[in-house]
C-alpha cells in the first residue's frame, strides 16, 4: 500500500511511504512544454529497493534506483517532445520492507533545484 505518513520525513513531518511487495504510487502530468526536464526526490528504504521513474509517452522509461537506510538523493534526467505527451511519474517498490520518499521536485531546462 501507499500512503502518507506523519513521520519521519526527510524535510517535515509526512512522506510517501510504499509498504507493500511491487507497492507503486504515481502521478500522471499532461502539458509540460517541450523541454529538457530534471526530477528530484529523496529515498530511504528499510530491507526494499525503491525505485523512482520517468515515463513520457512514446519513449523508453528512465528510472533511478536505491536501497540505502538513510536518505539518498535520486536525479533523473528527461526529455518532452511535445504538449501533448503524458509523463508518468511513479515511486515503486519490491521487497518484504518498505521505501519512502520524499520532497520531490521538478525543474524546467534551467534546473532551479539543487
Amino acid at each position: 500500500s501507499a500512503e502518507i505518513t506523519m513521520c519521519c520525513g526527510h524535510t517535515g513531518n509526512h512522506r510517501l511511504q510504499i509498504s507493500e511487495e511491487e507497492g507503486i504510487a504515481e502521478q500522471i502530468i499532461e502539458g509540460l512544454p517541450p523541454g529538457r526536464y530534471k526530477l528530484y526526490a529523496w529515498v530511504i528504504t528499510d530491507n526494499a529497493e525503491a525505485y523512482v521513474r520517468i515515463d513520457v509517452e512514446g519513449e523508453p522509461s528512465v528510472h533511478r534506483s536505491v536501497s540505502e537506510e538513510s536518505w539518498q538523493n535520486v536525479e533523473i534526467e528527461f526529455d518532452v517532445a511535445s504538449e501533448k505527451k503524458k509523463v508518468r511519474i511513479s515511486a515503486r517498490m519490491r521487497g518484504e520492507g518498505h521505501a519512502a520518499f520524499d520532497d520531490f521536485y521538478l525543474a524546467g531546462d534551467e534546473y532551479e533545484a539543487e
